[in-house]
């Protein structure tokens, strides 16, 4: 059966395969849809039903299927329906979720948190693509054209980029950067694709990085920081970079993040906790 982007009706056929214990599902599509699917199996009781989820790239970021080997999504595809097909074994990956919660707000699971600019950099792109049907704002370069004019409002001194909040973020374990915060980001994933924005230091199944505004030497840091490479001597907490493995992190001061692409507003007088739970067992094409 197709279900094609309106979230009720792709609940309500989680449902009934649920009652069919459907051992496998494979799932075309973005970032969102598939943080929704992760929201409903998170949601069942303990020992229920977590079928193996074959995740292919449908959507415009698709960070979640790379990690997974699902993107480009038809040789992916095409590679498992052939493993199954001669009885070969397929890798199956325990992927913990993330979990984001605040008194008072539902718990999110989810895989890639962030905050701070980035934060805006993903309602302004999720704004510019609702404000007119045209392929200026609907077409497949629209994130990109939208970035770019936000560049472009930039370097003319009219950017509406607000300014860094003033974040308190708390490893555990780990150190305690309490600044400005242009940088926010947090994850489970073992593999980011493209991208790995995390310190190989401490232990736990919880990425965070967290980068002050005033953070020495940002733009000439940004590409080996994208590749995981920071310095433990130039790149700490007090050169203002947070970065690593925990079991757990706490924020104070967030007004809102997005989850996988999803936006949502929070307390910024109360604590929010990032930590990971309910795993996923995801086939790796």
């Amino acid at each position: 059966m197709e279900v094609t982007g309106d979230a009720s009706r792709i609940l309500a056929l989680l449902a009934e395969l649920r009652v069919q214990q459907v051992p496998r599902l494979f799932v075309l599509s973005g970032d969102g849809t598939i943080q929704l699917i992760a929201g409903y199996l998170a949601g069942l009781p303990a020992g229920d039903w977590n079928p193996q989820l074959l995740l292919l790239g449908g959507g415009r970021a698709n960070a979640v299927p790379r990690a997974f080997g699902g993107t480009p999504a038809l040789p992916a595809l095409r590679r498992v329906l052939r493993a199954l097909r001669e009885q070969q074994p397929l890798r199956v990956v325990s992927q913990p979720l993330l979990c984001v919660s605040q008194a008072g707000q539902p718990t999110r699971h989810g895989f890639i948190m962030v905050g701070a600019l980035i934060d805006y950099g993903v309602r302004y792109c999720r704004d510019w693509r609702a404000s007119r049907d045209n392929w200026w704002h609907r077409g497949i370069l629209a994130d990109q054209i939208s970035l770019l004019r936000l560049a472009a409002l930039a370097l003319t001194g009219r950017s509406p980029v607000p300014d860094c909040p003033q974040l308190r973020v708390q490893m555990q374990p780990g150190g305690t950067l309490y600044a400005p915060v242009r940088v926010l980001v947090a994850g489970a994933l073992s593999s980011g694709g493209h991208y790995n924005p995390y310190a190989r230091r401490g232990e736990g199944p919880l990425r965070i990085s967290a980068i002050a505004a005033e953070a020495p030497r940002f733009w000439r840091n940004l590409p080996r920081m994208l590749a995981g490479r920071f310095d433990d001597r130039t790149m700490g907490v007090v050169q203002g970079y947070l970065s690593g493995h925990c079991h757990q992190a706490t924020v104070m001061g967030l007004p809102g993040y997005s989850l996988d692409g999803e936006a949502y507003d929070v307390d910024p007088s109360s604590e929010l906790v990032i930590s990971t739970g309910h795993p996923l067992q995801v086939l790796h094409a």
